[in-house]
């Protein structure tokens, strides 16, 4: 089982994972009719790991997250993730019907629907994650703590930072808005404010990078040709707009 390369996820291709899972690669308006709030926190809780969880795992489960990997923690959350809420990037898969099995072959724990015999093991999870972190741009946390004092004082360190986030939260702000506006008004962006809505994610938030990139070696050598900056003291990956972005 292989990831699909970058240009198919650039091109806004579903992936079919196996003959029963096949990922859907939202468009910006599917995501805005779907609900853009509903479609962040979902994504993000999927592709969840121990280290992003290190303060619930702690408090519930009395271990530390660097015990359990990240197929274990889906296991412990799975169920809370109803179809409507994934139906954005799994279609009809139904987390919520599947049931923890062990293999008789493998011996190795995994989620199978008993309806349909559709099996869910670590690496089907790991393909499932990965597309949607790529899409999404998000990074996976990998954290560890070289000691048990050095893990107590992160997971201190995370508690403190959810209290403040929570402390000043007013609600969901869009992160989407400020990006499609600023983008339909670059005069980079090739597409106009009807356009964009049919965009793929990934190929849109690439955007934001690519001209992000452009704009800044184009200031480079504005400052480098005026004598304002040492273009010796400028790496060349700057300097290169069309770099690999991921």
């Amino acid at each position: 089982m292989i990831m699909p390369d970058n240009l198919a996820i650039y091109r806004g291709q579903d992936f079919r994972v196996n003959q029963y899972i096949t990922l859907h690669h939202p468009t910006l308006g599917e995501i805005c009719d779907f609900g853009e709030e509903t479609f962040w926190t979902t994504c993000k809780n999927l592709v969840s790991t121990p280290a992003d969880m290190k303060v619930a795992i702690y408090d519930n489960l009395h271990i530390w997250w660097d015990e359990l990997t990240c197929f274990d923690l889906f296991l412990y959350t799975y169920k809370s993730f109803t179809k409507e809420q994934t139906s954005i990037i799994l279609g009809d898969l139904d987390l919520s019907k599947f049931l923890i099995y062990q293999d008789n072959d493998t011996k190795k724990v995994v989620l199978r629907d008993p309806n349909s015999g559709l099996v869910i093991d670590e690496v089907t999870y790991e393909v499932i994650t990965g597309f949607i972190r790529k899409i999404c741009g998000f990074k996976k946390n990998m954290e560890v703590g070289a000691d048990n004092n050095t893990k107590f004082a992160m997971i201190e360190a995370d508690r403190d930072d959810l209290y403040f986030e929570k402390q000043k939260s007013h609600g969901f702000t869009s992160l989407l808005l400020p990006m499609v506006s600023s983008m339909i008004n670059s005069s980079g962006f090739k597409y106009n404010y009807k356009e964009v809505w049919d965009m793929p994610i990934f190929a849109f938030m690439d955007s934001v990078k690519r001209i992000q990139s452009i704009d800044q070696y184009k200031n480079y050598m504005r400052g480098i040709y005026s004598g304002c900056i040492d273009g010796s003291k400028i790496s060349n990956k700057n300097l290169d707009w069309m770099r690999d972005l991921s």
